[in-house]
This record gives structure tokens, C-alpha cells and sequence, in this order.
């Protein structure tokens, strides 16, 4: 199949694939073309030797190639693992179908759902959120642009039939007596043996089949909804966009489908037992696969890659739901200056309960020996005990539980006036 562009018929532009209307779109004249598909239905695949071998990478599709832009004539060298793309001279938006054949064609696409427009508004609103970000990142969105491309995913289906073994616990009232002889009640958990066979349907386990992303930056935007919002593949939903073919084997993604459902079926087996005990523990599960299939899948996302005084950050966004994972640099003036400001709220808060805890009314019997006097009240406040929410009318403060080394007969040592008012 020939590298593809999408020419109006109309007027000769070349159609990208428009968000909105879900079809193909002339930008100069707005003509529409419906996408179909010629298979017109997703195509699951058997899980076996054949499909091993069939989806196994080659070499050559790993390596950067060439292609002759139709439009300007240009030669464009594209990225090893890149199937769609434009060309950087005239605009002109290329599906590499030959590229994609050296591997394997998609089996379905879930096409774009959000807009340009809507992207750089999820992203200012991202940007706006991260308080310690320099004020300059903000112009990114212009200078780096977020760019739709497709990226590849496996998906797997299973029948499972999952025998366990494991231990059920009840608990047991168990009396007994101490060392003195008295009687007490206590709960024991007795613990039985038990098995079972539990039965799961797995239907379209995603595996992200792409190396150029890291595992926790995709896994932060996912899901992708691959049984509600997969379309028949077209090289058409690529046309405007950029697209990678997959660089992880469907044979060691099958090995990380495997673990999620096994951990799913180990969940299964414990809920099992304890519909029959109040605990359960030692679960060992013995599952077998049946009716395994496979199909090969691109996804939508947003990303960029900037670079910001020397360092690089990547900013992902969920080209269905918006959901954005980012990194992002923190500005070390904002930084300090939120550090100002915290230590000196914690300075004023400490003045103001020093002058709130310090106060008394003068009286003709202060007790120095104890260490607040009864009647205080009105929170008081003492430094060992706290502030004391007792019932009286005069407020007594001692300061090193010793009065006399708090208050001389001046009454205005340690910044205090006659009153016990605090001189800030």
C-alpha cells in the first residue's frame, strides 16, 4: 500500500481527520468525507504460535526512514517509530501505510474527542494549579505546542477457570483464665482448610505496546474505553496527526495481561472463602485460559516535550477524557517566597498567643506557689499545663513557674507592663 494523503475533491487541499465531525475535513473549503472502513468490524485474533511469530518486531521497522513528500517533493526523514506524520516543508499530512505493513496493520482506533481549542484549555487550567511553577511556563502551550498523536496498544480476552486452594478462619469465643485464676473471654481465629473453583470472563485487558513513554506517565491518563469507543481501522483518523507503531511484542504484553488477571482471580478466590468464613489466608489459585485472542489497537493522546534552563519535562493528556499528567519546573523565587511567608505567619501566630496568654489583672492575692491560680480563667495560660478554660474572673500568669523571677515590683521584666500587656 502507498503512503497515503487525502486530497478535497473539491478543491485539492489535503483533508485531515476533524475532531468534531469525526470525518475527514478540508480546512480551505470545509468539504467532508465520511470515514468508513472497508472491513467495517474490529477483528479479534486467536492467541497462539502463528500470532507469536505473525507480531514479532523486524529490525528494519526500528530504523529511521526516508519518504518522497508528493506535494513539495521534499525528502523527509521520519522518526523509526513514527506512521503518520506531515511534512515539515509544505504541511503536507502523510499516513505511512507501507511503514505500518512491516509490522502489523491496527485492528481498530479510537479516533480523537477533544479539539485543539479544548487542549489548550485543559492545559492552562493544569498550569494555573501548579503554585510553584515559573510564571513563564504558561507561554509554553505557543512555543512548544501539544501535538495529537496515536500510540499502540494490545488488548487481550480470556475465559478463566480458576481452581484455589486456602485457609478459612472463623472467630471463636475461647474463655480462659490469667495467672490469679479469674475468668476472661477472648476471640481466637480457628482456622480450616477449604477449596473452590471460581469462573472470570476478561475482556479487553490493555497493555500499552509503546517504550518511548514511561509505564507510570500513561498509566496516569488512562483508561482507554477499547470495548465502547473502538472504530474499524481507517488510515484516515490518522490524517492531521502523528502515529507510532508499537515497539513492545505482543508476547511479553500477553505476560503482563496474564499478572492482572491473576491478580484479579486471587482477589476472586479470597471474596469466595469469605462468603463461608470471617477470615482467609494462604490463597494459592491454579487458573486455566481458554478462548485467548488479541487484537492491535491505537489510542489518542496530546504530549509535549519542552525544555526549560537546560532541563526536559513531558506534559501527556488523554485525547478522549482530557485527563493530563505532567511534569513541570519549580521556580525557586516563588519557592522562597512561600517559605517567607509561612515563617513569618508562624512568627505572628507566636506573638499573638504570647500576647493573648500573657495578659492578668492585677490582684492582692496571687498565689507564687502554685502554678496558675484557681481563679484563672478567661484562658489563662500556663507554659506547662496549656491554656486553663476553668470558671473565674482574674487571669494569673506565671512565667518559669517561679513569679517573682517573672514580674519585679515594676512589673516589667521580659517586656511585660504593669498590666502583664505585652510590649511588641
Amino acid at each position: 500500500m502507498a503512503d497515503n494523503t487525502y486530497k478535497c475533491k473539491n478543491c485539492g487541499s489535503i483533508m485531515k481527520f476533524d475532531v468534531k465531525s469525526q470525518n475527514l475535513k478540508c480546512p480551505n473549503c470545509d468539504t467532508e468525507e465520511e470515514i468508513t472502513s472497508g472491513v467495517g468490524i474490529v477483528f479479534e485474533h486467536a492467541l497462539n504460535d502463528e500470532a507469536v511469530s505473525r507480531t514479532q518486531i523486524q529490525d528494519d521497522s526500528l530504523q529511521m526512514s526516508t519518504f518522497k513528500c508528493n506535494g513539495c517533493g521534499a525528502e523527509v526523514q521520519v522518526p523509526a517509530t513514527i506512521t503518520a506524520t506531515d511534512c515539515p516543508y509544505c504541511g503536507a499530512k502523510y499516513v505511512l501505510s507501507s511503514k505500518q505493513e512491516k509490522i502489523i496493520t491496527p485492528d481498530g482506533v479510537i479516533p480523537f474527542k477533544i479539539q485543539g481549542a479544548d487542549v489548550k484549555d485543559i492545559f492552562m487550567k493544569w498550569i494555573k494549579g501548579r503554585m510553584m511553577a515559573p510564571g513563564k511556563l504558561k507561554k509554553m502551550y505557543e512555543s512548544g505546542g501539544l501535538k495529537g498523536i496515536y500510540i499502540p496498544y494490545w488488548t487481550f480476552d480470556a475465559d478463566v477457570r480458576c481452581f484455589y486452594t486456602a485457609d478459612g478462619g472463623n472467630d471463636v469465643k475461647v474463655e480462659k483464665r490469667d495467672s490469679q485464676g479469674n475468668k476472661y473471654t477472648t476471640t481466637e481465629i480457628r482456622w480450616t482448610s477449604t477449596s473452590g473453583t471460581i469462573f472470570r470472563q476478561f475482556d479487553d485487558i490493555t497493555i500499552c505496546a509503546t517504550k518511548t513513554i514511561k509505564k507510570k506517565d500513561i498509566e496516569a491518563i488512562e483508561p482507554f474505553d477499547t470495548i465502547n469507543l473502538l472504530e474499524p481501522y481507517s488510515p484516515k483518523f490518522f490524517s492531521g496527526f502523528m502515529a507510532e507503531h508499537y515497539t513492545y511484542p505482543m508476547i511479553d504484553a500477553h505476560k503482563d495481561a496474564v499478572k492482572i488477571m491473576q491478580s484479579y482471580m486471587h482477589k476472586e478466590a479470597e471474596k469466595d472463602v469469605l462468603k463461608r468464613y470471617d477470615h482467609v489466608r494462604a490463597t494459592i489459585i491454579h487458573p486455566e485460559y481458554r478462548n485467548e485472542t488479541y487484537k492491535h489497537v491505537m489510542v489518542p493522546i496530546y504530549m509535549m516535550h519542552y525544555d526549560y534552563q537546560g532541563k526536559k519535562y513531558d506534559v501527556y493528556i488523554n485525547g478522549v477524557t482530557g485527563k493530563i499528567k505532567g511534569k513541570y519546573p519549580k521556580s525557586a523565587m516563588k519557592i522562597t517566597a512561600i517559605v517567607i511567608a509561612i515563617i513569618l505567619g508562624l512568627l505572628l501566630m507566636g506573638s499573638w498567643l504570647g500576647c493573648f496568654g500573657n495578659k492578668y489583672s492585677k490582684s492582692d492575692d496571687y498565689n507564687t506557689s502554685e502554678t496558675y491560680s484557681e481563679r484563672s480563667g478567661n484562658y489563662g495560660y500556663n507554659p506547662d499545663d496549656g491554656f486553663n478554660f476553668d470558671d473565674g474572673y482574674y487571669l494569673d500568669y506565671e512565667y518559669d513557674n517561679d513569679f517573682d523571677d517573672a514580674y519585679n515590683s515594676n512589673g516589667d521584666v521580659g517586656g511585660y507592663d504593669e498590666y502583664g500587656e505585652c510590649d511588641l
